[in-house]
C-alpha cells in the first residue's frame, strides 16, 4: 500500500514538473523526465503480479506488470517524432546469442524445472525489450541526466528511511516493510524499500559508483563528490559487510583506472603512489572504527560456514554438469531434489533452513552450476574485453556520458565480483535492472558517438 502511494506522489511532483516547464519541453527533455522517474521507481519496485510459480527461492519466479512498462508507450510516442520508427540494428550475433541461450536452457536434459528457466528469461527480455526502446529514443545526454536526476532521489528515500531505522524511528523504518530489519538482534541492519539489508546496501554501492564516476570525471563535480559520500553514508546503518568490501575495492580500481591512463594499474610507481594509501586508508576503517564489529564480530563464524557448504553445493553440480549447467534460474530446485542436508549431524537447524531456502551466495557458483563452462566462458569474455577497454574509452574523444557509463559498468563489475561472491543479490529483482541498464547503455556504439557536448553542463 505504502509503495503505491510513494509512486502515485512522485507521479503528481513530476506532472507538476512537467507543467512548469510548460512549452520548454523538448524531446530530450521528457527523455529525461521519464528516465529520471523509472531510475527513482525501480528501487521502490512496485507491481501487479500476474502469475507466480510456488517455489523457495528464484531470481523470477513469476510475471508481473511493472512501472516501466507503463513507460514504453511514452518513449514509442518519441521514437516516432523523433526517428520515424526507425529502430538501431541489433547485429546477428546477438540473435544467435539469444537464441541459443534460450534453446540450450529449456532443452537441457537436466533441467528439473524448465518451467522456471521459461520464466526467468521471459522477465529477462521483457526488460531488455524496454532498454532496447528507452536507448532508441533518447539521446546520451538525456540518459545521464535522467539517471543522475533518478539516483539522487533514490538516495533522499532510501536515506530518510536508514536514517529513520538509525535513530530509532521504527514508524517512518517500516515505512516499506513490516520490519525495520531482518537479522538476528545483536547485528541488525537498514532495509529501507528492500527485503534484506544486504540487497539494500548492494543497491547503494552501485549509485555510489554513478555519482564517483561523475565526480572524477567532472560531471557536476562538486554535487556528484557530495552524493557519493552521503550514499556510503546511507548504506553504512546496513551494516552489510559483503557491500562495505565492495565498495572499498570499486573505489580503489576506479580511482587508480582513472589516474593511471596512461601508466600499467600495477606499475611499482602507482602501486606505492596510488593504491597501497588506499588499502592502509581501506584497512583503517575496518580495524580502528566502529566497523570492526560488522566485519570480524557477531554471526560471521555460522554465516561463512553456511557460505562455505552452498560453495560446495554448487561446485558438486558444476563437477555433475559441466558443460551446460542444470539450466538458468533452476539451480535451488536441484539442491532442493539432489541434497539432503537434514542428514548433516554437524549443520545447526537454523543453518538448514538457511540452505533450502536461499540461492547459493555466490554469483560465480550460481554461474557454474546453471550456466556450465560455456556460461563462463562468455561471462569471462564480457568481463574481460571491459577491463581491456576501459582505458582506450576514457584517454578517447568520446562524449562525456559513454564515459561516464563506461566508467561507472567497471565498478559495478568490481561491486559483483567482490560482493558477488558472498551473496547472491545482483541476480534478483530491482539491482538486476540496474546493472543491466549501465552494461547495456556502455555497450550502445552509437552514445560513444554522440558529441554534443553542449547539452552537459558540468557545473
Amino acid at each position: 500500500m505504502w509503495s503505491a502511494l510513494v509512486i502515485v506522489l512522485s507521479v503528481i511532483i513530476y506532472l507538476i514538473k512537467i507543467v512548469k516547464e510548460g512549452n520548454k519541453l523538448t524531446l530530450d527533455k521528457w527523455g529525461e523526465i521519464f528516465v529520471s522517474f523509472f531510475v527513482f521507481s525501480n528501487s521502490i519496485y512496485y507491481g501487479l503480479t500476474l502469475y507466480e510459480m510456488d517455489v523457495v527461492a528464484s531470481i523470477a519466479a513469476g510475471i508481473r506488470i511493472e512501472i516501466y512498462m507503463l513507460l514504453i508507450p511514452f518513449f514509442l510516442v518519441v521514437i516516432g517524432r523523433r526517428n520515424n520508427w526507425t529502430f538501431p540494428s541489433i547485429s546477428w550475433q546477438t540473435v544467435l546469442f539469444i537464441v541459443l541461450f534460450c534453446a540450450i536452457n529449456i532443452l537441457n536434459p537436466s533441467n528439473i524445472n524448465s518451467n522456471l528457466t521459461v520464466l526467468g528469461i521471459v522477465r529477462v527480455f521483457i526488460y531488455l525489450a524496454f532498454l532496447y526502446i528507452l536507448i532508441s529514443s533518447t539521446t546520451s545526454h538525456a540518459l545521464l541526466r535522467g539517471i543522475y536526476n533518478g539516483l539522487i532521489y533514490t538516495v533522499i528515500l532510501q536515506g530518510i528511511l536508514s536514517f529513520a531505522f538509525f535513530v530509532g524511528f521504527t514508524e517512518v523504518a517500516t515505512f516499506f516493510r513490516d520490519y525495520a530489519y531482518v537479522r538476528s538482534a545483536d547485528r541488525p541492519g537498514a532495509v529501507g524499500t528492500f527485503a534484506h539489508p544486504n540487497p539494500f546496501a548492494a543497491y547503494l554501492s552501485m549509485c555510489y559508483c554513478f555519482f564517483l564516476s561523475c565526480y572524477l570525471l567532472g560531471y557536476h563535480k562538486k554535487k556528484s563528490l557530495i552524493w557519493s559520500i552521503l550514499t556510503i553514508l546511507v548504506l553504512i546503518p546496513s551494516f552489510s559487510r559483503t557491500a562495505m568490501l565492495s565498495i572499498l575495492v570499486s573505489t580503489l580500481i576506479v580511482i587508480s583506472i582513472n589516474n593511471t591512463l596512461n601508466s600499467s594499474i600495477f606499475s611499482v610507481k602507482n602501486i606505492f603512489q596510488r593504491i597501497l594509501p588506499l588499502i592502509v586508508v581501506a584497512v583503517a576503517l575496518v580495524l580502528f572504527t566502529p566497523l570492526k564489529d560488522s566485519f570480524v564480530g557477531s554471526n560471521l563464524d555460522e554465516m561463512m560456514m553456511a557460505r562455505l557448504l552452498h560453495y560446495y553445493c554448487g561446485w558438486i553440480i558444476f563437477t555433475k554438469h559441466p558443460i551446460i549447467g542444470v539450466g538458468f534460474n533452476t539451480h535451488v530446485e536441484y539442491m532442493i531434489a539432489n541434497f539432503n542436508f537434514k542428514d548433516m549431524a554437524f549443520i545447526d537447524p537454523i543453518m538448514i533452513d538457511f540452505l533450502y531456502n536461499n540461492s547459493i551466495h555466490n554469483v560465480f557458483f550460481i554461474c557454474i552450476a546453471e550456466l556450465g563452462l560455456l556460461g563462463l566462458a562468455f561471462i569471462i569474455y564480457f568481463f574481460v574485453k571491459r577491463f581491456r577497454s576501459i582505458k582506450g574509452i576514457l584517454r578517447s574523444d568520446c562524449n562525456l556520458s559513454f564515459k561516464i557509463f563506461s566508467l561507472t559498468s567497471i565498478g559495478i563489475l568490481c561491486c559483483f565480483l567482490s560482493q558477488g561472491m558472498g551473496e547472491p543479490s545482483f541476480m534478483g529483482t530491482p539491482l538486476r535492472e540496474l546493472w543491466l541498464l549501465f552494461f547495456i547503455i556502455s555497450g550502445v556504439k552509437m552514445f560513444r558517438n554522440d558529441n554534443d557536448i553542449s547539452k552537459i553542463d558540468k557545473t
